[in-house]
């Protein structure tokens, strides 16, 4: 009885994600869901008891999806759409994004103890390269940029190295329970995925800042 609320809630939300045009969320639940098959895929075959069926589905899954995108453009909902084009060229639909974390590297060299809390958008100007082919995104005459859209990107620049590898612990430490959670309580994989996806749209987009 509980699954159904659950996919209604999900289909929901995949509703509002797709009017929004959020893809980095949708592909943060793809993941997620991604993980929890291969978490419980690993599982299984440990048991040898039906692992079989999990590939056999999981198989399925991707063969719809690429069918339902092969055959039609409009096949799918458009931020959908918009998340697979971006597994087709990941590093281009990203390039924005990834030269705004090259950026911040540069930052972090200069200032390895940071450049202080709610700094990042007053020195990022000086790494940010505007007008170049590697110029981070929204640094103009007109705009300022907030934050690399990236949760560990902003704090390792604003906190330094020994605030970055703090929270990058955390990080770890959270996942690693998330996955020991989803393994000791698998009725609860709606929890996992759902975590699972903030914690990957925090590296993708700006969230928790």
């Amino acid at each position: 009885l509980v699954v159904v609320p659950v996919l209604l809630v999900i289909s929901g939300v995949l509703y509002v994600l797709n009017i929004s045009d959020i893809r980095t969320t949708v592909l943060g639940l793809a993941l997620g869901v991604f993980f929890l098959y291969l978490i419980r895929f690993l599982a299984i075959q440990r048991s040898r008891k039906h692992w079989y069926k999990v590939a056999i589905l999981m198989s399925m899954i991707v063969m719809a999806s690429g069918v339902a995108y092969s055959s039609s453009r409009d096949a799918l909902p458009m931020t959908l759409m918009s998340s697979v084009r971006v597994l087709e060229q990941p590093i281009e639909s990203y390039r924005p994004r990834l030269n705004m974390l090259v950026n911040s590297w540069d930052m972090l060299v200069d200032n390895p103890f940071g450049v202080g809390a709610n700094n990042f958008e007053y020195h990022h100007p000086e790494y940010a390269k505007p007008g170049t082919p590697l110029g981070s995104e929204f640094v103009n005459e007109r705009q300022i940029l907030k934050t690399p859209h990236n949760f560990l990107a902003k704090v390792f620049t604003e906190l330094g190295w020994p605030g970055g590898l703090a929270f990058l612990l955390i990080y770890c430490w959270l996942f690693i329970h998330a996955i020991l959670f989803v393994r000791r309580q698998p009725e609860h994989w709606w929890v996992f995925v759902s975590f699972i996806a903030l914690m990957l749209h925090s590296l993708m987009s700006q969230v928790f800042i």
